[in-house]
Order: C-alpha cells, then sequence, then structure tokens
C-alpha cells in the first residue's frame, strides 16, 4: 500500500498562486491508497468550502476524515486523512498547547480489503519545541494505548534534530523515512516523516520534486507491506 504525507500549505504553492486543482491532479498522478494531509484550507461559502474538501478527498478515494482546528465562517483550516479503502472508525485527539495554534491526531482504523485492518496517526506538530514536547507526549501515549494492529504514523513534525529514543517516536516506532522535504525548492529538512510498525514494512520510500511548485513541502511517500489478517 503506497502512504502519502504532504503538507499543501493551503493549497498555496511556492509561485504564491492559490490553486486546489494544482494539488488534486499531483495526488492523482501520485496514486496514495491512504494519504494524510496537513494545513488544509477551504475558503468561501460552505458550497465553496465543501467543494475544495471534497475534490482533495477524492483525488485520493470515497472515505475520509477531516481535523478542523480553525473554523470561521468563510474559512475551515485543519487536516484530513483520506482513503480509497473504508475507515472502519475515527477519532480526533487535541494536542494544542495554551497559547499556540491548535494542533489535532486524527486516529482511523482502516479496512484494507485482503489485508485486514491497519491503524493509522496522522498529525501535524506545532513550531515550538514546548509545543512539540507537550503533543509527542501525547502521541507516544496513544501509540502504546493499542498494539493489536500494525500502525503508521505521519504528518509534519516540524522536527529536523534526531529523535530521542526515549522521548521521542524511536522508542515506540520501528521503521521511518528521513527524507528530506522541506523547503520543496531545495529541500534541506526532513518536518515530514512516516513511521510504521512492526519493523520491516517500509519497502520504500520518495519524494516528488516535480511537485516542489505545487507546495513549500515535497510530497513524501512510503510502499508499506501491511502483514495480512
Amino acid at each position: 500500500m503506497r502512504f502519502l504525507s504532504w503538507n499543501i500549505h493551503g493549497f498555496v504553492g511556492a509561485d504564491g498562486r492559490h490553486d486546489p486543482a494544482r494539488i488534486d491532479r499531483a495526488i492523482s498522478n501520485i496514486s496514495p491508497d491512504i494519504a494524510a494531509f496537513q494545513e488544509v484550507e477551504c475558503r468561501g461559502d460552505e458550497t465553496s468550502r465543501s467543494k475544495t474538501a471534497d475534490g482533495l478527498r477524492k483525488a485520493v478515494g470515497d472515505h475520509g476524515h477531516y481535523a478542523w482546528s480553525i473554523i470561521t465562517p468563510d474559512r475551515h483550516y485543519g487536516q484530513m486523512l483520506a482513503s480509497r479503502h473504508p475507515i472502519q472508525s475515527g477519532k480526533i485527539h487535541d494536542i494544542s498547547l495554551d497559547g499556540h495554534e491548535p494542533r489535532r491526531v486524527i486516529e482511523a482504523v482502516i479496512r484494507s480489503g485482503k489485508k485486514g485492518r491497519v491503524r493509522v496517526l496522522a498529525t501535524h506538530f506545532g513550531l515550538k519545541i514546548r509545543e512539540r514536547r507537550h503533543q509527542i507526549a501525547i502521541l507516544r501515549r496513544l501509540i502504546t494505548s493499542d498494539r493489536s494492529l500494525p500502525l503508521i504514523v505521519m504528518g509534519d513534525f516540524n522536527n529536523w534534530l534526531m529523535e530521542r529514543r526515549k522521548t521521542g517516536l524511536a522508542g515506540v516506532m520501528a521503521d521511518r523515512t528521513g527524507l528530506r522535504t522541506f523547503p520543496s525548492r531545495f529541500p534541506l529538512l526532513p518536518l515530514d516523516r512516516i513511521w510504521s510498525r512492526p519493523a520491516g514494512m517500509i519497502s520504500q520510500a520518495r519524494t516528488y520534486p516535480e511537485y516542489r511548485q505545487a507546495s513549500d513541502h515535497l510530497p513524501l511517500t512510503a510502499e508499506i507491506q501491511i502483514p495480512g489478517s
């Protein structure tokens, strides 16, 4: 299965152009099975917002789960988990720290046909170290709360430092990608990651420089072999 994590920067590309259709085309070409999107910004009236959100989801599949962190009369902003496989259950966890931008974790169990079920956690961490310490502590608790299913954790972690095994995800997850994704024009930092558990599920990972104009982050995918049911 192909997993995609992409911070789409509110559909605003590196060229400063707001273009949801460009993002949708890129996703269709990448063809992920399951995708986590950050900085999803749907503008305008209810019809316009729904059209933008539905277009993003449909570029992946028929199933989606939303985690809006900012809602105003003309703007919905947050994250989305989209899947071509049915989402059996979904939850939203608030990992915000007072005084900072609201942040969420999307938790979902996805039924992937013959391969059984996979649990997915998708998130977008804050910019400050204090925020991220708070958020990773919550995420670690979510990770260790259920070991019954294969687990994928993905998103924009806003962290370019080495993982600390005792306090980071390295102590509770098995494998991860480490490719540079930001800034998209000259990638220097591996802000976006895809983690898996148990070990040995990630067979390949890559970024897509051909879509560097679409966002300030490059899309990141991992080919993951889900253990059969």
